[in-house]
């Protein structure tokens, strides 16, 4: 990876999903959990969708339509479109990119777009950077399933109250440099930075599992599945 493009990506990864708050692996915190950009690699003149990921101080995984979308530096906001589906980029010109390649003297590598998400949950402002490259086509991860003790988990994922018990997600493509991050609204979590996570309960209830994967390169995915964790009988 280029230098110019990997200072952006480490930008805007600090700054998408990382909210300021104590217990990141609790989803009872109102946030942004991801910024996606569909496909987050586009050539000249293509175009990508953004969504939000976002969770309510109840717990609830919400999609919100951002409230607005600019673009950080660079190009204008005629990049920038709104249908009722949300809100889309599209990708400058070849002789536009070629003009800003040349204005800073770089060469060679994806030409990296930062826009600004903003969304209103909560009675509140959230604000996350969202990192599109330009001229290179490039896809989002896919979460294939979460797994509960290695059994991927189909309807609904159950626990005993008191068991310790590992969750883990199978990703693709597998050759990429994914990163995960679990939250949960029910039970605790440890070791939510990595593939395979710990979960346990002391107290039945129903709440969400999930898990944000990253690419190192501008994509991410998702998947939750509901929990449930009962008294063993």
């Amino acid at each position: 990876m280029h230098r110019y493009t990997a200072i952006a990506i480490a930008m805007t990864t600090i700054t998408a999903g990382c909210a300021d708050v104590a217990t990141p692996e609790e989803l009872q915190h109102t946030r942004i959990l991801a910024v996606r950009a569909t496909p987050p690699g586009i050539l000249a003149e293509q175009t990508s969708r953004i969504d939000v990921l976002a969770a309510t101080e109840a717990g609830e995984l919400v999609q919100p339509t951002a409230r607005s979308v600019r673009i950080v530096g660079g190009f204008g906001a005629e990049l920038l479109s709104q249908d009722e589906s949300g809100w889309m980029l599209t990708a400058p010109s070849a002789d536009q990119i070629a003009a800003a390649r040349q204005a800073a003297g770089i060469e060679d590598e994806p030409w990296p777009i930062i826009i600004e998400v903003t969304v209103e949950l909560d009675g509140k402002t959230l604000v996350a950077d969202k990192l599109v490259l330009v001229d290179v086509a490039t896809s989002n991860p896919e979460v294939v399933d979460i797994r509960l003790a290695g059994v991927p988990v189909q309807d609904e994922m159950v626990v005993s109250v008191g068991a310790e018990v590992e969750v883990s997600a199978t990703a693709q493509p597998e050759t990429a440099e994914l990163s995960y991050a679990w939250a949960s609204s029910v039970g605790e979590l440890s070791l939510y930075r990595s593939q395979a996570a710990s979960f346990a309960t002391d107290a039945s209830g129903d709440g969400t599992l999930l898990v944000v994967v990253r690419d190192g390169q501008g994509g991410v995915a998702w998947k939750a599945v509901p929990v449930r964790a009962a008294s063993s009988p």
